[in-house]
């Protein structure tokens, strides 16, 4: 991560000397520079608190006579339930990964209620929460053990999902280490399932790999949101949380939106527009016809039995 300090010298650069000579003087590609640009304009505003998240649980242990795809298991066969080991965040464009992991003790006891209060206080602040899977997996299991450890559920915030957003096009594969390998050109940090019996048993080197693992997991989800971001046809109108003064982009908030077109409804016509930061595309709110023209446009959605 590119500091603040390095972030404004380069950006203060570009101002005196042009985008291409900028990227030839620093070494830096266009993607990275233009990701600075959006940076700064992200800063600019009155910032919505985006907060990038993911968690790492423990199985389920338990006892059982056979395996084989006819096993059936209840809750009785269960000797010790699954519990959040660590989980990490970062707030968007930060250069701090926050994280918590369970003690060498709290991990024998399957205690996590210490990171989930200091994780509680976090989403408190979130207006918005990013994670892959978030909302198949790491709320619902955040949620659960919240509920057990007789802490409140947080504040609502807007969810975004870079899975769902993923599954809505056509990768090869829609896994974080894919899509991060696709991105940045690296993957996932490499763990086997010994390291998760391991941190069962309280081993202090595989707990502290374990929040390792988890905030590269964090670092990598960054990118591959701002890679899947302009495409995701759910992203919330950041806009709206900002103290934006001009046409300003509701995704990444960089100003100066670009008319590119028309856009059409089934009954109606709109000026579309082009981020010209991250490529995101919008359309106005205004009609584009008049009352007159209004009244001659037909409904042609009219359903025939």
């Amino acid at each position: 991560m590119v500091s603040d300090k390095r972030v404004s010298e380069i950006l203060a650069y570009e101002n005196d000397h042009g985008f291409h000579e900028t990227c030839a003087h620093f070494r830096i590609t266009p993607e990275s520079l233009q990701r600075y640009e959006r940076l700064k304009n992200f800063r600019k505003t009155k910032q919505p608190k985006v907060l990038l998240l993911d968690i790492e649980t423990a199985p389920i242990e338990g006892t059982f006579w056979r395996i084989g795809r006819k096993v059936s298991l209840t809750h009785e066969n269960i000797t010790k339930d699954w519990f959040i080991i660590c989980w990490s965040a970062r707030w968007l464009f930060s250069e701090e990964t926050m994280g918590e992991c369970v003690t060498s003790q709290e991990a024998i006891d399957g205690d996590d209620a210490r990171i989930m209060r200091i994780l509680w206080s976090l989403l408190e602040e979130a207006d918005v929460l990013i994670g892959h899977n978030i909302a198949g997996f790491d709320l619902p299991k955040i949620n659960t053990r919240f509920m057990i450890n007789d802490i409140m559920q947080p504040t609502p915030a807007i969810v975004l999902d870079t899975l769902k957003a993923a599954q809505a096009h056509s990768f090869s594969s829609n896994k974080l280490d894919f899509l991060g390998v696709l991105v940045t050109r690296k993957g996932k940090l490499k763990t086997e399932y010994e390291l998760w019996k391991k941190c069962l048993r309280g081993d202090q080197e595989s707990l502290d790999y374990m929040l390792k693992y988890c905030k590269e997991d964090s670092l990598l989800l960054e990118e591959v949101y701002l890679f899947l971001r302009p495409y995701m046809k759910n992203h919330p109108n950041l806009a709206l949380m900002a103290d934006v003064k001009e046409l300003t982009c509701g995704v990444c908030l960089s100003p100066g939106m670009i008319e590119v077109g028309d856009y059409y409804t089934g009954v109606n016509r709109y000026s579309s527009y082009r981020c010209p930061s991250c490529g995101a595309l919008a359309r106005g709110r205004k009609t584009l016809l008049t009352k007159d023209q209004s009244k001659l446009v037909l409904n042609t959605s009219l359903r025939i039995l």
